[in-house]
């Protein structure tokens, strides 16, 4: 019979992450990855939970894909991720065309289980497996199946460096939906990193829910610099960067592989989520408004140019116009070289599901505008900034609409340019000529 797989992933770098770790431990086992839903035998809808428009868009694919069953009666249909496994079971009542519900834990049991599906059982597997929850990395993904693509490019890969969180924020589900914090061994780790750049892949992004608590659940302190030491050994990575961090655990030792290190991004990314300590303490975010400062403050003196980006709640319950104000006024003042800003919206089984809507979606909204209103313009400003300065792009397509290569510089900027007989993973002197408000252009100056 055929073995052919569709993944669809929504949400963030973490999802993607899995979803090729899914298609890397299929293809160990002959199945084929095939870019139409209508193509395959396989389909798993990879889901995140951590807002509500998310997690219906997902579990509305999956009714969608009953269109592809009625074509492949012997077709498998999967819901994975964080949908999975915060609801579990009741999630085959939801979708009767789905036969199988895979949560965080068992991505590594999705072979035998769709086995079992094409015997004709539907099931739910949500248990939580900590001692297996890496077992598949003796498929750590070489040559064609082990490369991780950034939109469509295969010069950038993700790689996963723990799972989980401990932190417990108010107003987040993934302590719910991913289990307490655990991190991967780093041997394990470097060796896929190896394996990516031997495949092709020169900027390597490594991903934590928190990730630079990275070996904070073995009491060891220096895990997470030793770990970016040590990565910066392989030879073939041109970049590497890491996302998200808390300023909690930005250490001084790390701080200064940012100083030392050009091979490092020259990219941050901070979540703060509210400029107001009161709403930071009732989120139980740990840090307060002074050390956020105080942390950016220091890497931006330890890397000229340093780009920072940081996430937004706004309209948490009981967020007054003072703590707002107090928020458009953090924002004035950090100047963010980009934002992810969103409405609060309460997630089930959270310390904050309970609590008091005291914001209003009218004032939630209008709040959100503001904060675009105030950060757009500085992050245009910010681009338009770096016209007439020469950056290093790490080549990752080429556009045939607009005839244009593009890639990202090491301030994580999409940058589009012109140039001639580029490679994907190639590094590029690039002359920005123009900053928009998302990107820029320029054209090359030099490659190699």
């Amino acid at each position: 019979m055929a073995k052919n797989i569709y993944i669809k992933t929504f949400g963030c770098q973490m999802n993607d992450y899995d979803s090729e770790r899914m298609y890397r431990i299929m293809e160990a086992r002959g199945w084929r990855r095939v870019e139409k839903a209508d193509d395959a035998d396989l389909i798993v809808i990879n889901t995140c939970s951590v807002r509500d428009k998310a997690e219906h868009k997902a579990v509305s694919e999956v009714g969608m894909m009953k269109r592809v069953k009625r074509k492949n009666p012997k077709c498998v249909t999967v819901l994975a991720g964080c949908v999975a496994q915060q609801h579990g079971e009741k999630l085959l009542g939801r979708a009767p065309n789905l036969d199988l519900v895979l949560g965080t834990h068992a991505l590594h049991k999705l072979p035998e289980l769709v086995e079992k599906c094409l015997e004709g059982r539907k099931m739910a597997q949500t248990d939580w497996d900590y001692e297996n929850l890496y077992l598949d990395e003796r498929y750590p993904g070489a040559g064609e199946s082990g490369r991780l693509s950034w939109k469509g490019s295969l010069a950038s890969g993700f790689v996963s460096i723990m799972n989980g969180c401990d932190m417990r924020c108010s107003y987040c589900i993934v302590p719910r939906v991913r289990g307490r914090e655990i991190s991967r061994p780093m041997v394990s780790i470097l060796r896929e990193i190896e394996g990516l750049v031997s495949s092709g892949v020169r900027e390597i992004t490594l991903l934590g829910q928190i990730v630079n608590r990275y070996g904070r659940d073995a009491k060891d302190r220096l895990a997470f610099y030793n770990l970016l030491k040590n990565a910066l050994e392989i030879e073939g990575l041109k970049r590497l960067s890491f996302a998200s961090s808390h300023p909690n655990y930005m250490t001084p030792e790390v701080i200064g592989l940012i100083d030392t290190e050009t091979r490092l991004a020259s990219h941050i990314h901070l979540p703060v989520q509210s400029g107001s300590d009161a709403i930071l303490k009732a989120m139980r975010r740990g840090h307060t408004i002074k050390k956020y400062k105080e942390t950016v403050g220091a890497l931006r003196k330890a890397r000229a140019g340093l780009s920072v980006t940081s996430d937004l709640i706004v309209g948490y319950p009981g967020e007054s116009e003072e703590d707002f104000q107090a928020t458009c006024d953090l924002l004035e003042e950090i100047r963010f070289d980009g934002l992810f800003a969103f409405m609060y919206s309460p997630r089930p089984e959270t310390p904050a599901e309970s609590l008091e809507e005291t914001v209003s979606p009218e004032e939630k909204s209008a709040r959100l505008k503001r904060v675009h209103e105030i950060a757009m313009p500085i992050i245009e400003e910010k681009n338009r900034a770096l016209v007439g300065k020469t950056l290093d792009v790490i080549v990752h397509g080429f556009h045939e609409r607009d005839a244009k290569y593009f890639g990202r510089s090491s301030c994580y900027r999409v940058v589009h340019f012109e140039g001639d007989d580029l490679r994907v993973g190639d590094t590029v002197r690039v002359a920005v000529t123009k900053g928009l408000p998302n990107s820029l252009l320029g054209s090359v100056v030099v490659s190699g």
